[in-house]
């Protein structure tokens, strides 16, 4: 499982869920056949994503991005997401798999962000983020969650994992660390509890 570069003909290795700061900064600005090491399950739940390269959303199935607060209670935050077709470089996004899949191959890939961007949203005191994690160094700290398992917010001591994205939540008020996620048209999805 490699990469194979178009424009040299060479082979490099591959994307992995962890530190990819050599292979991607060798790779910069270079046409790839990208093959990246990520499994994916159709009705398995959510699972984030992010990628030093552009691809169309419809490769993995259904993208989605924060676009804002909607509600506070004193129990938890209401995040809203919004589709789109295209995966950004550097972006960060939830997936929902339209098909099972092994690992993703992205032919004709140009790797143009070697670090990953955040999107903020804020409503009363609170901040919730998504952060697009390229690289996987450091481990998670307070206020910054994956999901996992059965669309659960998670915090542990592991580090953090590349080409994963990750919430980091801050409140000045008090509020209790729960949100829900909301997809277009009320679609619930399932990321509720932080354990």
């Amino acid at each position: 499982m490699d990469w194979w570069n178009d424009a040299t003909g060479t082979w490099t290795m591959p994307l992995s869920n962890g530190d990819n700061s050599a292979t991607i900064a060798a790779a910069k600005d270079q046409t790839v056949t990208a093959l990246v090491n990520r499994s994916f399950t159709k009705d398995d739940g959510w699972y984030t994503l992010a990628l030093p390269f552009n691809m169309s959303a419809s490769l993995v199935g259904e993208a989605y991005q924060l676009s804002g607060l909607v509600r506070k209670t004193s129990e938890y935050v209401e995040v809203n997401l919004e589709k789109t077709s295209t995966i950004l470089a550097g972006q960060p996004y939830l997936i929902l798999p339209s098909e099972n899949k092994s690992y993703l191959l992205v032919e004709n890939a140009t790797i143009d962000n070697t670090a990953g961007t955040s999107i903020s949203k804020s409503i009363s005191g609170l901040s919730v983020a998504m952060q697009a994690i390229i690289n996987g160094t450091g481990d998670l700290t307070s206020g910054e969650y994956w999901v996992g398992n059965g669309g659960m917010l998670y915090n542990t001591s592991t580090p953090k994992r590349g080409l994963r994205v990750l919430f980091n939540i801050t409140s000045s008020s008090g509020i209790a660390p729960r949100m829900r996620v909301v997809a277009q048209e009320d679609e619930a999805t399932g990321v509720e509890d932080i354990t």
